[in-house]
């Protein structure tokens, strides 16, 4: 037996780049992170669905009363399907998208009404609200149906001014009646009467000819008799109806058609454009509180931009109950000065609440008012183009005193937003920053934020942001990240984040794979660097890091047919759970060089001895599940072949294990490939002593 007794002391993290010889980390691995400077493996996965459409462009996580909603997304479309906490799902639903109705179809007119037009009829039937239509009767028949132009009211006719008000100015009423709502008028009363009334609130919904008015109670308490006509509506947008879909049959009721007759239908044939399947498509997705509908709304943008990170065309943005599973795109309906414009763009969205923030070509970025989803046009909103280049991902930041605050990155830029809350003259809501300009991006899904630090890929090296820009040192895999990364894939690179192990993913398709096909990791906490070793496990096309939720969640990429993917569950376990089949997962680690020629087995140094190692005991030391194996490796020389011997097997009651074994350049791999194994390495010892002088050829 041998007199030395060494301590593996191989640092933690996997050294890809440069040669074996050169490096003191762990030179190969599968599987295996590092917690405390020794690696364990990485744990097990768990099938959530196989009903989920993919490959998974985005996904998104809201959790409410025990119910964790995970949203996907793919080309075509997104679904959504709830969790408990322990990953365990219920069914998959489908998204529907809907909008206002652009034409109408297969008119079936009925019997038996009363001949006539009736302009303003409320439509009723189909999924949406707020259609209204003009409507032709002749022969007891409805013989046309054309949609009633509404919008926001741009003026109004005479006033009736009605009796007994109390005198005085109220601000802010809300004016009654009508087709529309939210419009908002200063009224004057004087004599008993009105006498005036001012806009402050444009509304929606309104056409030529409805006759308003305003509850007593909010202008003095007393009176009556008062109306006004809204004559015109603003000629900048119309609406007609919200939140159908094609092929919704529709129909009016009689009261509103002359009071009798029955039969009659008409089918929405199209509405306004709002989602595009494309296999372009890539999402960006938040939520965000709506104080005017006092729900929480999902905010999903289906930028075009998978194959082009710098792509021009413009989007909708998309938003709905994040209870539900229908989405509309985002308009300029409400406010004082609406212009019912669709809020498109081509970079994407974020919440910085109370605030939406939309970005995109040009260096554009452009916010709702506090609150209100629907109002773009406020004091508060705004609209400003603050790089060339284009903005392609947004994220909030701490902002103190100026909160809310945002971080965005634009393609050579970054950019800090700050609210300063109307403030000078002319009044100022947001300052805009620009930290650097000169910065990169390598894509879009790459930015994650870990404990208030941001971190992103660059085109060509790795970044971070905690009040200046930094390069995140990198000596271990840069060049195997770098040279072996698909280029023309590049917006396929995603982030997420396991914080219980202080670790950042990066999910990448290497080599001609144009799927992620392994993943680069940093961990923050040992500040060092490993990868997934080209596991299975990490082909994932997108996912989403625990937060309420505490498993990390991804689609995989391989399609089991009828377009589906399977949604995995991640660090559960130890094994691969696919519904009833169990399978192992393989992890192994192989150290760095044990050798006496370059110093020291323990300990290197610049002098060496030029002798073989010889190891004649391993004591293994391990947190152990299931039985492990061991391989000795190593070569005569840096650039030999290498050559292997073993699997010695051990198990949790192994105390040590003998052999005789010498290599000149010598390397230990340890291996766990069996159902329900896991490990977590301690101290192993070697009884590693100098052995022969002689060169050998293997």
């Amino acid at each position: 037996m041998t007199e030395k007794v060494i301590t593996i002391n191989t640092q933690p993290g996997i050294r890809r780049d440069g040669t074996i010889l050169d490096g003191d980390q762990y030179s190969d691995g599968l599987w295996v992170r590092f917690q405390r400077g020794r690696p364990r493996k990485i744990l097990g996965v768990r099938k959530i669905s196989q009903q989920i459409y993919g490959p998974t462009r985005g996904m998104f996580v809201d959790s409410n009363n025990g119910i964790n909603n995970i949203f996907t997304s793919y080309a075509s479309g997104l679904q959504v399907i709830g969790v408990n906490n322990s990953g365990l799902g219920s069914g998959v639903s489908n998204f529907t998208f809907t909008g206002p109705v652009a034409t109408l179809n297969t008119l079936v007119g009925g019997s038996s009404y009363t001949n006539g037009t009736y302009n303003g009829v409320p439509m009723t039937g189909g999924t949406g609200t707020a259609l209204y239509c003009n409507i032709t009767i002749a022969a007891g028949a409805v013989s046309t149906v054309t949609i009633t132009t509404l919008g926001p009211i741009a003026t109004l006719g005479s006033i009736t001014g009605g009796t007994l008000y109390t005198a005085g100015t109220y601000t802010d009423v809300a004016l009654t009646g009508g087709l529309g709502s939210g419009a908002l008028a200063t009224i004057t009363v004087a004599a008993g009467s009105v006498t005036a009334v001012a806009l402050t609130n444009l509304g929606s919904g309104y056409t030529p000819g409805d006759v308003l008015s305003a509850a007593t109670v909010n202008i003095g308490g007393t009176g009556s008799g008062f109306s006004i006509p809204v004559a015109t509506i603003t000629t900048a947008y119309t609406q007609s109806g919200t939140g159908y879909t094609v092929g919704n049959v529709l129909s009016a009721s009689a009261t509103n058609l002359g009071g009798t007759g029955s039969g009659f239908s008409i089918n929405v044939a199209t509405i306004s454009s709002v989602f595009t399947a494309s296999a372009n498509n890539l999402y960006q997705f938040d939520s965000s509180y709506d104080s005017q509908g006092g729900i929480n709304q999902l905010l999903v943008h289906p930028g075009q931009n998978l194959t082009q990170i710098d792509s021009t065309v413009d989007t909708p943005v998309l938003y709905g109950a994040i209870s539900g599973t229908v989405l509309t795109e985002l308009r300029d309906v409400s406010g004082l000065n609406p212009t019912g414009d669709v809020i498109s763009v081509s970079g994407g969205v974020v919440a910085l609440h109370p605030y939406i923030f939309v970005y995109g070509d040009s260096g554009l970025i452009k916010n709702n008012s506090a609150g209100n989803p629907l109002d773009w046009n406020a004091a508060d909103a705004n609209e400003v183009n603050v790089a060339t280049g284009k903005i392609v991902k947004g994220l909030p930041v701490r902002g103190g005193t100026n909160a809310p605050s945002g971080l965005f990155w634009s393609l050579d830029s970054l950019i800090r937003v700050s609210f300063l809350g109307g403030v000078g003259t002319p009044t100022q809501y947001w300052r805009y920053d620009i930290i650097t300009s000169q910065s990169s991006i390598l894509s879009s899904s790459s930015v994650i934020e870990y404990d208030g630090i941001y971190y992103w890929c660059g085109v060509d090296r790795f970044l971070m942001y905690n009040g200046v820009v930094q390069e995140v040192p990198n000596a271990m895999n840069q060049n195997w990240f770098f040279d072996n990364l698909n280029y023309a894939q590049r917006q396929k690179v995603w982030a997420w984040k396991v914080p219980r192990y202080g670790e950042i993913w990066w999910f990448y398709p290497r080599g001609s794979a144009t799927e992620c096909t392994d993943a680069i990791i940093y961990n923050v906490r040992e500040k060092t660097w490993y990868d997934a070793g080209q596991s299975i496990h990490a082909q994932r096309s997108s996912g989403y890091f625990s937060q309420v939720f505490r498993y990390p969640v991804a689609g995989g990429t391989e399609n089991i047919g009828g377009g589906y993917i399977k949604l995995w569950q991640h660090e559960v376990g130890v094994d691969v759970v696919d519904g009833s089949s169990i399978a192992a997962i393989d992890s192994y680690f192989t150290t760095h060089d044990l050798s006496w020629v370059t110093g020291n087995p323990a300990q290197e140094t610049p002098i060496g001895e030029n002798f073989w190692s010889r190891v004649e005991r391993v004591e293994p030391d391990f947190l152990q599940d299931q039985e492990m194996t061991m391989y000795v490796i190593g070569r005569p020389y840096a650039q030999a072949p290498d050559v292997t011997t073993g699997p010695y097997t051990f198990d949790a009651t192994t105390t040590k294990i003998d052999l005789k074994e010498q290599r000149r350049e010598l390397r230990i791999k340890f291996e766990s490939n069996i159902i329900g194994g896991d490990y977590q390495m301690g101290r192993i010892l070697l009884s590693l002593d100098m052995g022969d002088v002689r060169g050998y050829t293997p």
